[in-house]
């Protein structure tokens, strides 16, 4: 019985080790993932080789960075464009994002200011990280100023249109902390 279930798991951890080189291996694939030292915030970015200094990929982040009692979560979807250096260990880089933010949280009361459910969002940045294998895992640091473009909506009708609807740029500076697999 011992030998008939041990025959069963062998092909099983041969298949987990060798999955996990040929990981190991793969230097075309990146995961970036973060946590924004200064605001409450988290980013997990996927990014694909395309040229020999160049990244493209997708992300998202999730943030609570204000204290506004409504639509004060907000997520971003976005599209990931790395350029990076690579210098012996160091990898120095800068990211350009651009997608659509979401907000969450509980719904303004009536005759109030809100927000639409989703608007432009860019980020911009520059980083460091420092590789601890040749596939270029390892720990980075990066600053990035996170810009949501909110289109706010007065409820109030006795105003005119023009007053009822504005935009307005929320620019956040965030340093964050991450590791590269």
């Amino acid at each position: 019985m011992i030998y008939s279930h041990s025959m069963k798991i062998t092909p099983l951890v041969l298949l987990i080790i060798c999955s996990y080189c040929a990981a190991q291996a793969q230097s075309k694939n990146n995961l970036y993932t973060d946590l924004a030292i200064n605001s409450l915030g988290t980013s997990v970015t996927y990014d694909r080789r395309i040229a020999k200094h160049f990244d493209l990929g997708i992300g998202i982040s999730l943030n609570d960075i204000n204290g506004d009692k409504y639509y004060n979560r907000k997520m971003a979807a976005f599209i990931d464009l790395r350029p990076y250096r690579v210098i012996r260990r160091n990898m120095f880089f800068a990211l350009f994002d651009i997608g659509f933010a979401f907000y969450g949280g509980r719904i303004p009361a009536p005759g109030t200011t809100s927000l639409g459910p989703y608007n432009p969002y860019v980020g911009l940045g520059v980083g460091y990280g420092y590789r601890i294998n040749k596939r270029g895992m390892g720990p980075y640091i990066s600053l990035c100023a996170d810009g949501f473009v909110q289109n706010q909506i007065n409820q109030n009708l006795a105003l005119p249109h023009e007053a009822r609807n504005n935009f307005v740029i929320d620019e956040t500076l965030v340093i964050s902390l991450g590791f590269k697999f």
